[in-house]
């Protein structure tokens, strides 16, 4: 029993800075549904999105098994709803599965959503989501030490679930788009059972957007934005992405910085450049029903304890099974090529 509390003690002591951190992906401004509840069915359309990313590819750290290099699958899924008694999409259903795998952590959330849409007298429309599912948070205890005859073994799996919950806004326009979510609305501890250890599900704020520039009749520019904070670090996102033929083919760059509270080296620098990332990808099949892109990001702080590169595949795949209920589409940047 103490081998199996020094374990967990080790373990959360050395992995707590990255598990209180959402995922973040290069892919956000595609991702709207998995940062904001509130973006349900707004695109009229069924749409199911995959995203793989691996991060650090090649870091060798001291833990066994999977390695140390984080990795991160999402699943979203977005279906459009005619409630009330309504001819036309007014709400929309979504799903977000993700498994976050740091190392010997292993996070897992699982939540449905809803969301119903209002038209404003802007021209917008805006979208009130709320998503609630379970959040689970499972260790296991294996690391390597430096003296074989010290190695610290322990096959139990730790893992506790809570109930998790995001709320969101999402306004919609036919030049820009933009939204502020919080995630993890009820803040929950873990402890698992361990006297002296209480580690929380902290809120996670986000705010992003963008808006659509026509320089041509068939290259766009899109500036995006996303900012997200656990309070302690605020880290931001500024990409640019080149569209042609209506979303057919793009490319982006992207810069990542953050903000944190605590002196983060010897001079006390609070402000980092994370890194940057630059992202392709194109639609394919009959009407475009297939989106598929790459980002190749280079990290840039904190490069002695990490392997410099990470990669995300993205995936997004509309579903035939849209009922036509007269769906008005608002022009938002996000849904041009759907257009």
């Amino acid at each position: 029993m103490l081998k199996r509390y020094i374990g967990i003690i080790f373990l959360l002591v050395s992995t707590l800075g990255w598990s209180q951190q959402d995922p973040y992906f290069s892919h956000y401004m595609f991702m709207g549904s998995y940062y904001n509840p509130g973006i349900a069915g707004l695109e009229g359309k069924s749409r199911a999105t995959l995203v793989h990313q691996s991060t650090w590819l090649g870091y060798q750290p001291t833990y066994e098994e999977d390695g140390g290099a984080p990795h991160t699958q999402v699943l979203t899924g977005d279906h459009p709803l005619s409630l009330f008694g309504s001819n036309a999409t007014n709400s929309g259903a979504s799903l977000v599965v993700t498994n976050d795998i740091i190392g010997p952590m292993v996070n897992l959330q699982a939540k449905v959503g809803f969301s119903y849409h209002i038209n404003l007298s802007t021209g917008g429309v805006l979208g009130i989501g709320l998503r609630a599912g379970a959040y689970s948070y499972r260790i296991r205890p294996r690391y390597r030490a430096i003296d074989e005859e010290e190695l610290l073994t322990n096959s139990d799996v730790n893992k506790q679930i809570r109930p998790d919950m995001d709320f969101g806004l999402w306004y919609n326009t036919s030049k820009y788009y933009g939204g502020i979510s919080i995630t993890h609305v009820v803040p929950f501890d873990f402890d698992f059972d361990v006297p002296g250890i209480n580690t929380s599900l902290t809120q996670h704020l986000y705010i992003n957007g963008g808006y659509n520039i026509d320089l041509s009749g068939s290259l766009v520019l899109t500036p995006t934005l996303i900012v997200f904070s656990d309070i302690v670090q605020t880290q931001y996102d500024f990409g640019l992405t080149a569209s042609l033929n209506n979303y057919k083919y793009w490319a982006g760059v992207n810069f990542k910085q953050y903000f944190t509270t605590e002196p983060v080296n010897q001079s006390g620098l609070q402000w980092i450049t994370e890194g940057m990332s630059f992202k392709i990808g194109t639609t394919t099949l009959k009407d475009d029903v297939l989106r598929v892109g790459y980002a190749f990001n280079w990290v840039m702080s904190g490069v002695s304890a990490k392997n410099p590169t990470s990669h995300e595949l993205f995936l997004s795949y509309i579903l035939p099974i849209t009922k036509d209920v007269g769906y008005q589409n608002s022009g938002s940047p996000r849904f041009r090529h759907d257009d």
